[in-house]
């Protein structure tokens, strides 16, 4: 009787050693709180930006999968797809849109073990959406390896500027000035204009007809750009 005590005393030994540590193909145990974060930029309205979703504080070796929704205003942008990150190059990522909801899904036989960006979205901003508008984007879901990690969340957002068709140098109002600046860009001198305000034809490129446009405007042989139209 005393033998056979032993013998089920060190199976359970055995048996408990062997759930001690992480098998291959599970996730590992939960570690300390990693963050999932997007930043808070600015954007022109009717403007593409990529905001970028970073995985940050990831200190152990395991990451293999994550299920993360991000939510954003369908009214006041479009959302246009999804790039993967810095250190996601071989994994395979997925997005599924609708609603003002992303919900994106990524896995990986080899595991991530550095802090890095996962994924960017891309959005163009609507042109009609009022100066100072602050879109907010945030997470909704957020599980890696199927929760084997504590996650906390950072939201970011899109505020939307007003871009003032004509002022080319960016100082707030339109002058001749900024005419002249136009015309310098147009023959390929230096300049520091902003070049989706001089372009006021809209036709994708900067020339002496902008420059002649935006000095119509300043002496009131016309109040609207073609662009805006």
């Amino acid at each position: 009787m005393k033998r056979f005590s032993w013998i089920l005393a060190i199976f359970a030994i055995v048996l408990c050693a062997g759930y001690g540590a992480p098998i291959v193909g599970q996730y590992p145990y939960p570690v300390d709180s990693v963050n999932v974060s997007m930043p808070e930029v600015n954007a022109l309205a009717g403007e593409q930006v990529l905001i970028p979703v970073t995985l940050s504080d990831l200190n152990v070796e395991g990451l293999i999968s994550f299920n993360i929704d991000v939510n954003y205003d369908p009214s006041a942008m479009d959302y246009n797809q999804i790039t993967k990150g810095d250190f996601t190059g071989d994994w395979n990522i997925n997005a599924n849109p609708g609603g003002g909801k992303i919900q994106i899904g990524g896995y990986s036989a080899y595991s991530l073990s550095a802090s890095g960006v996962l994924f960017y979205l891309s959005f163009t901003t609507h042109s009609d959406v009022a100066h100072n508008t602050v879109l907010p984007l945030t997470f909704s879901k957020t599980i890696l390896n199927a929760g084997g990690y504590t996650v906390t969340t950072t939201g970011g957002s899109i505020t939307v500027e007003t871009a003032i068709f004509g002022d080319a140098d960016n100082d707030g109002e339109v002058t001749a000035a900024d005419a002249a600046e136009v015309l310098k860009e147009s023959i390929g001198m230096p300049t520091s204009i902003v070049a989706n305000r001089a372009d006021v034809d809209g036709n994708g490129s900067i020339e002496a007809y902008d420059a002649s446009l935006i000095l119509q405007y300043v002496v009131k042989l016309i109040d609207t750009f073609p662009v805006q139209q």
